[in-house]
């Protein structure tokens, strides 16, 4: 058996037919008439005087084992279908282009095969169907890949779907990843510009020459930023990820002991900040009992805590902040904390 292409494929070979009746939804019943088509066959079928369309059914014996021509003339539009059972189970459906539908089949010797065809035809102009042999006539074919759903390529024959020799139908898988290169960056008055891997569904890399990338403005400021894939070529649809840009974090510079409490202070770092968060615990590991106080100006560099347990043992760390608009809400991105420094408050 010829290879031909496959069901998803071969549908993209049919056009939507305007006519009043389903083709493919058809079968000849008791009172319609079957004609009996031989190879070399012209088929003259005249319409009645108001006749919008009519469905013709006919079987064929194949004489030798090759391709077969089907076509049928006449027509504004209308549609051809086969197949090796009476009730038309997994046919092979072609419509008309430019007023003639042409149908090319792939037949064994001696076996029969049922064939329907419906017509929209030219007014006061009679349908004629003739059978010779089938010349391939090649054409790319390309149903886009998208972010949910494959995608196929093939080089195939517009009338019976056959492969051209020396090529093969390839599955385009669906884009199913955006990665970038980082996802955060420490602010340092540099552009920022990640760059961007797309993956398949089979986790294969996705040519560049597929999609175009585009970025926020910007990208230098603290903030968050977002890098958008637009597909192209094989592919259709878009995949969007963000990045962000946080302050440049500060360091401890003291902690000095102070009745039930301590008075922390730290290294200014006013640039692309607001202000800061003071973090202190009982644990080294910060892990429980953390309390943390807000200092809202980024040029102060210090802070009293107070009420706290007497000769007890603390660890105290600072973390720089910054407010930003993001979708339209403020959002404060924090720097890293700092390394920690231990006091012991006095009674």
């Amino acid at each position: 058996m010829k290879k031909i292409l496959s069901t998803t494929l071969a549908l993209l070979l049919v056009l939507t037919t305007v006519c009043s009746v389903s083709l493919s939804a058809q079968a000849a019943t008791a009172t319609d008439r079957v004609y009996e088509l031989h190879y070399g066959d012209k088929l003259t079928v005249t319409f009645q005087p108001g006749e919008d369309h009519r469905l013709m059914f006919a079987t064929m014996t194949a004489t030798e084992t090759k391709f077969y021509e089907f076509r049928m003339s006449n027509c504004v539009d209308g549609g051809i279908l086969i197949a090796d059972n009476p009730g038309y189970k997994n046919s092979y459906e072609q419509d008309k282009e430019s007023g003639t539908a042409v149908l090319g089949a792939y037949m064994e010797k001696g076996k029969t095969y049922y064939l329907a065809f419906m017509s929209c035809p030219v007014k006061d102009t009679d349908c004629v169907i003739t059978v010779t042999d089938h010349t391939h006539s090649y054409k790319y074919y390309l149903k886009k890949a998208t972010t949910k759903a494959n995608g196929y390529e093939a080089t195939g024959c517009i009338a019976c779907g056959y492969l051209k020799a020396g090529t093969k139908e390839t599955v385009l898988y669906a884009a199913k990843s955006m990665t970038l290169s980082a996802t955060s960056y420490t602010y340092d008055g540099k552009v920022k510009k990640p760059t961007v891997t797309v993956k398949d569904s089979k986790g294969k890399k996705i040519s560049a020459s597929n999609y175009n990338i585009s970025y926020s403005g910007g990208r230098k400021n603290v903030g968050q930023y977002t890098v958008t894939v637009k597909f192209k070529n094989r592919y259709s649809g878009s995949m969007r990820k963000t990045f962000t840009i946080k302050p440049k974090g500060t360091s401890v510079s003291k902690v000095t002991a102070a009745k039930k409490g301590f008075k922390v202070t730290w290294k200014k770092q006013a640039t692309q900040t607001t202000g800061y968060e003071v973090q202190y615990s009982t644990a080294s590991n910060f892990k429980k009992g953390n309390k943390t106080v807000t200092v809202s100006k980024n040029k102060t560099t210090s802070k009293s805590v107070s009420k706290l347990s007497a000769k007890k043992k603390y660890y105290v760390r600072v973390r720089t902040y910054k407010t930003v608009k993001v979708n339209g809400k403020n959002v404060k991105l924090y720097s890293g904390w700092s390394k920690a420094k231990s006091v012991t408050t006095k009674k």
